[in-house]
């Protein structure tokens, strides 16, 4: 299975955004070596098929510490006043040297 175009595809016209995104694929074997298993392959790809749920609900990715060290983080255009404060109360607790900037989009209400 060709992994690659999974959470890649990005239309040009967010180009603007300057982002770099991550995608995690977590598979409910090791494919390096259960994989291999002519028997588990076919588990695997029936539980890939079918949408088997993982039998976790998180995963905390561990990061180096100086991976926050540039970060740039861009607000959403409908990001309220409380949202923004609690992003600045985690800029400085854990990437103090970090940038924030509000979105080229401009301010976006939302509607309820």
């Amino acid at each position: 299975m060709q992994m690659k175009p999974f959470g890649s595809y990005k239309n040009k016209r967010w180009e603007f955004q300057s982002e770099t995104r991550f995608v995690l694929y977590i598979l409910p074997c090791n494919p390096m070596l259960e994989c291999l298993n002519p028997e588990k392959s076919s588990i695997v790809a029936q539980s890939l098929l079918k949408n088997k749920p993982l039998p976790f609900t998180y995963y905390d990715m561990q990061l180096k510490d100086e991976a926050l060290d540039n970060i740039e983080i861009t607000l959403s255009p409908s990001a309220s006043e409380a949202e923004e404060i609690i992003v600045n109360a985690l800029i400085s607790k854990y990437a103090p040297n970090a940038q924030i900037k509000n979105s080229t989009l401009g301010k976006v209400v939302r509607l309820k």
